[in-house]
Formats: C-alpha cells, sequence, structure tokens
C-alpha cells in the first residue's frame, strides 16, 4: 500500500472542524497554560499522533480495513484539537468575538453527530465531506467491511415470508468471520450457502437458490449480474 494510506484515512474519516482544529493544536501552543502538568499533556498528545503515523509513512508495514489498527491515535486528535479551540479563541482579543468563535465551534463540532444518527449502527463506516461522504466512499473504500450491515440483509429476507412448498435458499458472500453475521439471523426455515470466490462472468445463480447477498466489497455484488436487485 501508498506511504499516505494511513494519513489519507485519518484524512477522510474525521470531522472536518476536527481536523482543522488538531492541526492548529499540532503547530500552536496557548499563550498561557493552566500548569507544567498541562504543557506536559500537549506535548505527549503530538507525539501521541505523529510518533505512530510518522512510523507507518517511514516503516510502510501491512496495513487493511481502514485504521482499525490505529483507532488509539483518536484521542491524541481529540486532544490537539480542543487545544486548537483554545488557541484560536485565544488569538481573538475582543470578548465578543471570543463569544461568537465558542458558538460557531461548538456548533461546527456537533454537526456531524445527525449523520453519525442516520448511519446507526453503522457509525464505523462513516466518511466526511472530502470524499462525498458515505455515498461517495463506498465504490473506492472500505466501508462496512466487517459486513455487519448482512444482519439487516437477514431480517429483509424474513420479512419476505415463505416461498412454495420448499425452503428459501440464499447464497451469502462471505468468509469464515463475517459468514458468523449472517448465519446467526437467518431466518427460519431458510438454508444458507457461502462463497468467497469470483464466479465466471455471466454465471447464472445456483439452481434452487431464491437470493444473493454480497458485499460490495471485492465488487463481489457485480457476480450474478443478471439477477434484479431487491
Amino acid at each position: 500500500l501508498p506511504w499516505s494510506y494511513l494519513p489519507k484515512y485519518l484524512l477522510i474519516t474525521t470531522p472536518p472542524v476536527v481536523l482543522l482544529l488538531a492541526a492548529l493544536g499540532l503547530l500552536l501552543t496557548p499563550q498561557s497554560p493552566r500548569n507544567e502538568r498541562a504543557s506536559t499533556a500537549l506535548v505527549l498528545a503530538r507525539l501521541w499522533l505523529v510518533v505512530p503515523v510518522a512510523a507507518v509513512v517511514v516503516l510502510r508495514p501491512n496495513l487493511y480495513d481502514g485504521y482499525r489498527h490505529f483507532l488509539f491515535v483518536l484521542p491524541g486528535i481529540a486532544i490537539l484539537a480542543g487545544t486548537g479551540a483554545v488557541v484560536l479563541v485565544e488569538r481573538l482579543g475582543r470578548p465578543a468575538l471570543r463569544l461568537v468563535a465558542q458558538a460557531a465551534i461548538v456548533l461546527a463540532a456537533i454537526a456531524p453527530v445527525a449523520t453519525l444518527y442516520r448511519l446507526h449502527p453503522y457509525a464505523s463506516a462513516y466518511f466526511n465531506g472530502f470524499v462525498g461522504g458515505l455515498a461517495g466512499a463506498a465504490s473506492d473504500y472500505d466501508t462496512d467491511f466487517w459486513a455487519s450491515s448482512y444482519k439487516e440483509a437477514m431480517n429483509w429476507l424474513a420479512s419476505q415470508g415463505a416461498r412454495g412448498d420448499r425452503p428459501r435458499r440464499v447464497l451469502v458472500a462471505a468468509n469464515r468471520f463475517n459468514r458468523l453475521c449472517a448465519a446467526a439471523y437467518l431466518p427460519e426455515g431458510m438454508r444458507m450457502q457461502t462463497i468467497w470466490e469470483h464466479v465466471l462472468p455471466g454465471a447464472r445463480l445456483p439452481k434452487r437458490h431464491d437470493y444473493y447477498v454480497s458485499t460490495t466489497r471485492y465488487s463481489y455484488d457485480s457476480d450474478f449480474s443478471e439477477k434484479p436487485i431487491v
């Protein structure tokens, strides 16, 4: 993977206002730190973020599934964002301007909550406006890479009722890990088979299977393309 993999994922999956404030906190120091302990904490927060990311950029370890191996840097980003907010307000001399800046920071910081509410319970699939949100990222980046949304797919299948006098069958694109999510919510009376290899172009859904459930990862949604999307 390119050296930019981790920095880019942090850039496109963190709310922009947090990125902006964290950049201020990374580059600037408050004019009047409360005490020596606060100054030390700020230095540690900078190292908390910079050292792991720099190590990845230089050493190029194996990475995959977004930045899930580096979730621990997010608190460092949050601390730097809080510091950046302090720096920004301090630079404004007039009390009225400071009040306006504080209100603007609060409103900008809570704006992503609406998006996270809509995504629930898949908040981990959040992408910011730099890539057009989740809709813009879906075709180019790993989103629901654990396929946890298979639960909703199984619930939808359960809502479809019986089909004739035989058990319904569903083919699921899943490996030995994320197949568990589909199996746990498999509707009663339905049989499931999994597939984790691409089929030949133009292949037909195996005989006596009623549905195919897939992730868009690795373009598995392009298999059995002759079938209508339900």
